[in-house]
């Protein structure tokens, strides 16, 4: 493990993590994953087949935890599908971390696909409630496939 150019600190996630990235999750109300709870996050992260464990990396600045992200695989018979889901510590957003976590996945997933010798089809959810997140990843190349409404009751959004 060495540090970024940022100071960040990349490694993979380890159980005593979780409740950190539980409330970095449920810090923001418009998060995909917003309610969960650390049984939850622990239980996807075993999901059969799909290494979210193994491809579960926290975002350590100083001695705090301000990010992390994780990566599912879905074996297709020509590629592997990788649905990304990740967060940046609401405290700490507009730092340059989001940037340093997909330069450091994108890393991460060259490396698997050289092993594996099959290519990757990288799916990343960008949610437009949460500012700049539909602008990093057309900043770093990515293409908008297609656009989803997410709808809920209104006395959640109070």
């Amino acid at each position: 493990m060495k540090l970024n150019q940022a100071g960040l600190l990349f490694r993979i996630h380890r159980q005593e993590d979780t409740e950190m990235i539980v409330s970095m999750i449920n810090k923001d109300r418009h998060h995909m994953s917003f309610g969960t709870t650390t049984k939850m996050f622990e239980q996807e992260l075993d999901e059969p087949g799909e290494r979210g464990r193994d491809n579960t990396f926290v975002v350590i600045k100083g001695s705090t935890i301000v990010g992390y992200y994780s990566l599912f695989f879905v074996d297709q018979s020509t590629h592997n599908a990788v649905y990304c889901y990740a967060t940046v510590d609401m405290d700490w957003r507009i730092q340059g971390i989001g940037t340093a976590i997909f330069h450091h996945l994108f890393a991460h997933l060259e490396r698997i696909a050289q092993i594996e010798k099959k290519p990757i089809h990288f799916i990343h959810r960008a949610m437009t409630s949460i500012p700049g997140e539909t602008t990093l990843g057309m900043n770093l190349g990515m293409e908008e496939i297609s656009s989803l409404h997410i709808m809920c009751l209104r006395l959640w959004v109070r």
